[in-house]
């Protein structure tokens, strides 16, 4: 009887310590599968901020080039402004009738620009008028305007003048049926000159 009190005892133990382990095992599945839930919880909350974080990189960079396009689209291109000054200037047999001295612009498209006449022409004022003709006629410039001129002679004896005169710059002026032929010329000249 000692031995069956042993066994059983033994087998007491030994369901006992199962028991113990299969609660565990139980306890510990049960423990991996919140601690499962909680780092997908995480996760997804991470997952969640990234999406977040690139969808706000996304607008910001979205932004970015619609600020980027609007400054381009705003811009004025000063070097293109000049050569269209320049082919806009008056000759007369293949020679400047007026000499530009200095340019200064503005974001509006306003620009001021000194000149002054061309030595050992006849009559200055016709070429001062020549310019001013020039520019309003031009598909590029409207608004013309010469305040002043200011008369001197050069060593030759030649009569020079100086003055300032402002314009605006317009990409392109409205041109009628029958000016369109003619704002084709001065494109095509342009560009020959170029």
């Amino acid at each position: 009887m000692k031995r069956l009190s042993a066994l059983l005892l033994v087998g007491i133990f030994a369901a006992l310590i199962t028991a113990i382990y299969v609660g565990f095992v139980f306890w510990q599945k049960a423990s991996s599968e919140a601690d499962q839930k909680k780092l997908e919880k995480v996760l997804s909350d991470l997952n969640q901020e990234v999406l977040e974080f690139e969808n706000k990189q996304v607008v910001q960079a979205v932004n970015a080039k619609q600020i980027v396009d609007a400054l381009k689209s705003d811009m004025k291109k000063w070097s293109t402004i000049i050569k269209r000054i320049r082919a806009t200037l008056p000759k007369a047999d293949n020679k400047l009738l007026v000499e530009a001295l200095s340019y200064s612009g503005s974001l509006d498209g306003g620009i001021s620009m000194n000149f002054k006449t061309a030595s050992g022409s006849e009559n200055p004022y016709f070429d001062v008028a020549s310019l001013i003709k020039s520019f309003d006629d031009s598909n590029y410039f409207t608004e013309s305007f010469v305040p002043s001129i200011s008369s001197g002679t050069d060593e030759e004896g030649w009569e020079i003048l100086s003055f300032l005169m402002t314009t605006k710059y317009v990409e392109a002026k409205k041109k009628s049926e029958g000016d369109l032929e003619k704002a084709v010329g001065e494109i095509l000249n342009e560009s020959l000159n170029n």
